[in-house]
């Protein structure tokens, strides 16, 4: 059967035609037509523009298609002999061989017209096995001819009314009843208004035209007077209408339009034999192509309609009108885009179509209230390979934005991770003007992404930047893959980044911090103050009239966190209550705050993340509390100056030796700031004592942590433990560092102490390869069963005695996948979702369900962690897949919910 000519026409230009013919090929190419499109608009081709991310795939760019022959090169080579064979006054021979001259030219230039029809790869895309979509290009417009005429040189000296009545019709004519036998569907994407190669588009090739209009009063009265030309001349060509650029912002101006299309084109719709009967009345509100500005900037490919899109983005309803219209055309109502590869598609659909600008620094600036989504976005660009800063948008200092763009030479991106508490930010909207005055149109440095990880609306400065790259509501994989859509690659050599953390932090999309089953199964601890209390309480720390509510406020969430045994929470929160309290001028409270906050933080395995927060804090303290004050006279009165400036140097020595920078002087400051008493003085040892032993000088170490231990004996059971287990881990014998592990246990002052104590007998034990090492870990599991929250000692304790784990094949290559071997982070995905379940299995308390209800949520949707991971492990196709699905499915059967 002949394949359909279809010719999509508008009377005026800028109505999106050409963006509507892109959309219902890919749309009947996806559904297994073969699909032809044609850019017959010679004045103004570009059409390939729409194809451009998919050419790029098959090797191809604008360049490569706009430099190949087409429409134009097969008409201005055959005019010549067409010219030739029309000449009058020769004798009968001489017309003869011109006759035989023109149809071999004719034959040549048909046999090339054919080939430059140019396949667009769709390999992977849809579920075909073979290339569905061709492109017809205008012609070569950035190339000369053999003899020097320029694209538009070409154009002028083609006569089209001689050349196509003269015989260059019946060529084309031809030569398109070639193509129909090729292809099921012919679009041609035809000239505007009136013009010689418009009326050859609308009257002497299609079976169908769509016009295609705007709703205003020239588009409308021209589209009818069109349409109606067509319908008087008698021609057996059905006719479409297509509304498009439609604007519903003013609701009675859409419904006056609306009246007035339904008046003008009532009897063409009504008697129109490609829309069924039922669906007459409501067809022309059920193609409209709704106006969506972000198109207006770009040629991108369809975006695929999805049943809980984005309402303030209309631009899956345009492919949902065009997959409408192509239903029509192809008599077929469940005509709809059918793309394999969705993951692919979003990636190129999301492709700008000149090349993007390309960053070396990134900048991610962010609200305290959002540091989870800071911390994970800032690891997965310096993954990528960026290097990354970080610009506290809640701190109240604004003068030191300058710094974002050191360097003139460089390319720098603000990331903005947009939510409510960021654009309260007098900091964040000075980011953002910084921003707009380093801009340079001409020599492009800087670039801003707004990205969203809180639903909020965009007010004042914030509304100058549509936000479109949104993070929420999505799965680590599919958050990642959009923000790294949105930067691109690091221009230039990747960065290091030997310093980052090891391992990334959990995605924030995923599960809250304290997760809701927790706060259902223990309703009286008021949980929600933890981050909500913390969160408002360093806002206010940027204003000056609400200090005190700051304290409050912090105060409020580190005593929450001190009852539910949350060590980290409580540290973060009393540094910025040390900071508050400086800004109130009460070196008691602030003494009082950083001794809370280093007893807490010592009792931590410190990571990047915490590191930071404490170096946020000292810069913020030490811009208060001036120049260090003198030691003072041995054995005199501790003032409370002193002492909250020897927290602090401990508390910058922690700092330090996380870092691994020289950390000795902050040690010594301390000791001799805290000499004059005694239950100080150890805490001075100890921070002394850790520089040792970070400097392996165990002699050193092990005199200033028995100094630390003696003077804390019976007064300071925080230091007291500190110092004891450090002496057992600088022991250099294995009896005098089970000895110091035994007393670190019996000198436990609480659960979370007992647990390290007994972890870390147990990873000496093991090391030692004692037979009895499990007792140590399951100890640590029997002193947390009632706790809410898991530490990361206990989860050790957990790790090493979790169930036996099942017998999997080894990973094999994959079957279809798209690598040949499985990637590490896919293996590591296998591994994960095991250790989540056997974990699961040994955490028996329904209370004690934090660390259990966060690991399962990290892979859990809702209520239905089992559904999720089965469907992660589908989405991997492991050939060991069914067995890890066996083994994920008995184990959940045990696991108390």
């Amino acid at each position: 059967m002949p394949g359909q000519i279809v010719t999509f026409y508008s009377f005026k230009g800028g109505v999106g035609r050409s963006m509507c013919v892109a959309h219902v090929a890919w749309i009947l190419a996806s559904n297994g037509k073969k699909v032809l499109v044609v850019d017959w608009d010679l004045e103004s081709p570009g059409l390939y523009r729409y194809f451009e991310p998919v050419l790029r795939q098959t090797g191809y760019g604008a360049d490569e298609i706009s430099n190949r022959p087409g429409l134009l090169e097969a008409m201005t080579c055959l005019a010549p002999y067409i010219s030739r064979v029309a000449e009058t006054g020769n004798s009968a021979s001489d017309v003869a061989g011109r006759k035989i001259e023109y149809d071999k030219a004719e034959g040549n230039a048909r046999e090339n017209l054919v080939k430059s029809c140019f396949p667009m790869s769709t390999d992977g895309l849809f579920d075909l096995d073979e290339d569905m979509l061709f492109i017809l290009p205008a012609g070569m417009e950035d190339r000369t001819d053999e003899n020097g005429n320029s694209y538009h040189a070409r154009l002028a000296k083609l006569e089209w009314s001689s050349f196509y009545t003269k015989g260059g019709g019946e060529f084309l004519k031809r030569t398109f009843k070639q193509l129909r036998d090729e292809y099921e569907y012919i679009l041609i994407d035809s000239r505007t208004g009136y013009s010689g190669t418009a009326e050859a588009c609308l009257h002497d090739f299609p079976d169908t035209v769509v016009f295609c209009f705007a709703m205003n009063n020239q588009n409308i009265e021209g589209t009818r007077r069109r349409a109606h030309e067509i319908t008087r001349s008698g021609r057996s060509i059905k006719i479409l209408l297509l509304p498009t650029r439609v604007d519903g912002s003013d609701g009675l101006r859409l419904d006056a339009a609306q009246d007035l299309c339904h008046r003008t084109f009532n009897d063409l719709v009504q008697s129109s034999t490609l829309i069924p009967t039922a669906e007459r009345d409501s067809y022309l509100e059920a193609v409209e192509i709704p106006y969506v500005p972000g198109l207006a900037f770009n040629e991108k490919l369809p975006r695929l309609p999805e049943a809980n899109h984005d309402e303030s983005d209309p631009a899956p309803l345009v492919t949902v009108s065009c997959e409408r219209l192509a239903g029509y055309l192809a008599g077929d109502g469940n005509t709809k885009l059918r793309i394999k590869d969705k993951n692919q598609w979003m990636l190129l659909s999301g492709r700008e179509p000149w090349d993007p600008m390309t960053f070396s620094n990134i900048v991610v600036s962010s609200a305290y209230g959002d540091y989870k989504w800071a911390d994970w976005v800032t690891w997965q660009l310096e993954e990528r390979g960026f290097r990354v800063s970080r610009h506290h948008a809640s701190r109240p200092d604004v003068d030191d934005l300058d710094r974002i763009w050191t360097d003139p030479d460089q390319k720098v991106c603000l990331v903005a991770l947009m939510s409510h508490e960021y654009q309260r930010s007098a900091s964040a909207e000075a980011a953002w003007e910084l921003f707009y005055r380093q801009q340079d149109r001409l020599n492009r440095t800087v670039a801003l992404l707004p990205v969203t990880v809180r639903n909020n609306t965009a007010t004042g400065i914030f509304m100058r930047r549509r936000v479109t790259t949104n993070l929420m509501a999505r799965d680590e994989d599919a958050a990642r893959r959009e923000l790294y859509a949105a930067l691109g690659e690091p221009a230039g050599a990747r960065a290091a980044n030997i310093g980052r953390r090891r391992y990334p932090p959990i995605f924030p999309g995923e599960m809250a911090y304290i997760p809701r089953r927790i706060v259902q199964s223990v309703p009286e601890l008021p949980v929600d103050d933890l981050e909500h209390s913390y969160n408002e309480g360093r806002y206010l720390l940027g204003t000056e009239e609400q200090i005190g509510t700051a304290v409050h406020k912090l105060r409020q969430s580190a005593d929450v966190a001190q009852k539910i045994g949350h060590t980290y929470a409580e540290a973060r929160a009393c540094l910025s209550m040390a900071v508050a309290n400086l800004r109130q001028d009460d070196w008691a409270g602030a003494a009082t705050s950083l001794r809370r906050a280093n007893d807490s933080i010592a009792l931590l395995e410190l990571d990047d993340a915490l590191a930071e927060q404490i170096t946020d804090a000292i810069g913020m303290a030490m811009e208060k509390m001036g120049d260090p004050p003198s030691p003072g006279k041995p054995g005199g009165p501790l003032d409370y100056r002193r002492r909250a400036w020897g927290e602090l140097e401990i508390t910058r020595s922690t700092a330090a030796r996380h870092a691994e920078r020289y950390i000795r002087q902050h040690a010594t400051a301390a000791l001799r700031l805290l000499r004059d008493d005694q239950k100080e003085r150890a805490r001075g040892n100890l921070a002394l004592g850790l520089f040792f032993a970070f400097e392996r000088n165990p002699l050193r170490a092990r005199e200033n942590l028995s100094l630390a231990r003696d003077h804390s004996r019976g007064s300071d059971p925080t230091t007291h433990f500190a110092a004891l287990t450090a002496l057992a881990d600088i022991a250099q014998d294995s009896e005098t560092r089970e000895q110091y592990y035994q007393e670190a246990v019996r000198a436990a002052a609480d659960d979370s102490q007992r647990i390290i104590a007994h972890v870390k007998f147990g990873d000496f034990a093991k090391k030692r390869r004692d037979d009895n090492y499990r007792t140590h870990y399951e100890n640590a599991i029997g002193v947390g069963e009632g706790r809410i929250l898991i530490s990361t000692y206990l989860l050790r304790a957990l790790d090493e005695t979790r169930p036996a784990w099942p017998a999997l094949d080894k990973l094999r290559p994959w079957s279809d996948g798209p690598t040949d071997q499985a990637t590490e982070s896919e293996a590591s995905c296998i591994d994960h979702a095991l250790k989540i379940i056997s974990i699961s299995l040994e955490l028996k308390d329904e209370k004690s369900g934090e660390e259990r209800t966060m690991l399962m949520e990290r892979l859990s949707e809702r209520d239905n962690p089992l559904g999720m991971i089965q469907a992660r492990l589908a989405e991997l196709r492991a050939p060991n897949g069914p067995t890890v699905e066996r083994f994920v499915g008995e184990a959940f059967e045990s696991v108390p919910r």
